[in-house]
């Protein structure tokens, strides 16, 4: 029966995976789950829905995954990574920001096996390497033909949510050079005791908009709408 249940699934992920041209707002439904997104229009540049199994290779799973973009004068500002599944066998281990040490700032609510929920900071370069897996490549491919797409870096707010067999991680990349002021725009050490106040301004305003979006997508870890729109 499971099998018969994958079969349209793998005819979606090879017939879907650059998303075609869709512009979305509010929240984005993604394997079941939905996805609040902060303020204005948000482009949808890859969808893709992944058959496999799990790490002991004895569950079979389907990992929902899309990449989101925002662009402010022509360039990439905000970008949005989330993957979504719901697995009758499956138990998420901790993992993201759940275990990650290089996170600028981090709240753990529970990080447990089966049970998981995490936010937290981190400073992402902008450039591809041999480890960027082939789903974010797609926002690279943006870039080739025009400099400067690529902003240098992003914050990202990550957010991690596990019950059970649910699972809902997303990453919101905020580009300081699009959204930021003063020294933040341009600085590449967020380092503790080495950051402006206006890095230090900015990672809060980061930190409060992860803290309203965790409490939207525990929502929507169970297909529910957002209760209010996130603000950024």
């Amino acid at each position: 029966m499971l099998r018969l249940c994958l079969v349209p699934l793998l005819a979606l992920w090879m017939g879907w995976g650059a998303a075609a041209a869709q512009v979305v707002e509010g929240s984005y439904t993604l394997g079941g789950k939905v996805v609040a997104l902060p303020p204005g229009p948000w482009r949808v540049i890859f969808q893709d829905v992944k058959p496999g199994r799990s790490r002991e290779l004895t569950t079979p799973t389907t990992l929902h995954r899309t990449v989101l973009l925002q662009e402010v004068g022509g360039r990439a500002a905000g970008v949005i990574l989330a993957s979504a599944a719901t697995e009758v066998g499956q138990v998420w281990t901790p993992h993201g920001v759940c275990t990650r040490a290089d996170t600028l700032r981090r709240h753990i609510e529970v990080a447990v096996q089966g049970n998981l929920d995490c936010r937290g900071l981190l400073n992402q370069g902008a450039g591809a390497g041999p480890t960027t897996p082939d789903w974010v490549r797609s926002l690279y491919t943006l870039g080739e033909d025009r400099p400067g797409f690529i902003p240098p870096r992003w914050i990202v707010g990550q957010v991690v949510l596990s019950e059970g067999m649910h699972l809902l991680q997303v990453d919101y990349r905020f580009a300081p050079a699009a959204y930021a002021t003063g020294t933040a725009r341009n600085a590449g050490n967020w380092s503790d005791g080495m950051r402006s106040a206006e890095q230090t301004t900015f990672l809060d305003r980061v930190d409060a908009f992860t803290l309203a979006a965790r409490a939207e997508l525990r929502r929507g870890l169970y297909g529910r709408s957002p209760a209010a729109p996130l603000a950024f």
